[in-house]
């Protein structure tokens, strides 16, 4: 019997930081409010984040298991101290996310680890807005600076250099 493992291609990454500093909050489309990211959000951010990367030059054609298992880890701080007061979710009514930014802390660095937007709602501002608020917060804390990591080909490049973010080949 021959068994066939599913290789999955990774693609390389740019690593990005901006300067920290307050900005003008761009307003949210009708009907959508921001509330903090809990500990207890493990199960909607998998979720945003199967439907958030479907398709995307970040989709490695992982089961949604291995995205809950991400989202556990990455809330228990795994990878960096989640920042709670600068982790946001947009939603709607009731509990429906439409996007996310959760900053960690990672070896002393502030790291935008995920800016998720649900696709029906890319290209109204709600990435934007979460950016740019979760960044206020960091600033209003006395944080200078922050990187995330995108990946080469990721059209979100563009937004995150309109924000302030340059790749940065010494992260």
């Amino acid at each position: 019997r021959v068994y066939r493992r599913r290789m999955t291609v990774r693609r390389a990454t740019s690593p990005m930081r901006a300067t920290l500093h307050v900005s003008v909050e761009p307003p949210l489309p009708t009907g959508v409010e921001v509330r903090p990211l809990r500990a207890t959000d493990a199960g909607p951010l998998a979720a945003l984040m199967v439907v958030a990367y479907a398709g995307t030059v970040d989709d490695h054609d992982q089961p949604r298991s291995f995205a809950e298992v991400e989202a556990r880890r990455t809330i228990a701080g795994h990878y960096g101290e989640v920042q709670w007061d600068a982790s946001l979710v947009a939603h709607r009514s009731g509990d429906d996310w439409i996007g996310t930014t959760l900053v960690t802390r990672d070896r002393g660095q502030l790291l935008l680890a995920f800016a998720l937007v649900a696709p029906e709602w890319r290209n109204q501002g709600v990435g934007t807005a979460l950016i740019v608020r979760s960044g206020n917060l960091l600033a209003a804390q006395g944080a200078t600076a922050w990187t995330l990591a995108v990946t080469v080909g990721n059209p979100a490049q563009r937004l995150y250099e309109r924000l302030g973010f340059r790749v940065d080949g010494s992260l």
